[in-house]
């Protein structure tokens, strides 16, 4: 969309022109959707469910520490699911 726009702003209407920027920015859409895709099956699963109602149990004192861990600790694990989706060849 900020391709589009970009060009509509500036008049640029040749499409080989346009093009290239599609074409650059080709790898990291697709990495985008996998990183999505591993994201919705995580949330599709429920996977993470029981350690975010596990600090929900908490004590309300206790509960904004422990949500920042948890929270590091979950984006840690979906980027290394991320990551090793990325470069498994088999």
């Amino acid at each position: 969309m900020v391709i589009v726009l970009i060009s509509a702003f500036t008049g640029i209407i040749d499409e080989h022109r346009i093009g290239n920027a599609f074409k650059d920015a080709m790898p990291f859409t697709a990495l985008l959707v996998v990183f999505f895709a591993v994201v919705a099956v995580i949330h599709d699963q429920q996977l993470f469910t029981p350690l975010i109602q596990w600090v929900l149990a908490l004590p309300a004192d206790q509960q904004p520490g422990m949500l920042f861990i948890a929270n590091g600790l979950l984006s840690a694990i979906s980027d290394n699911v991320f990551v090793a989706t990325i470069y498994i060849t088999k």
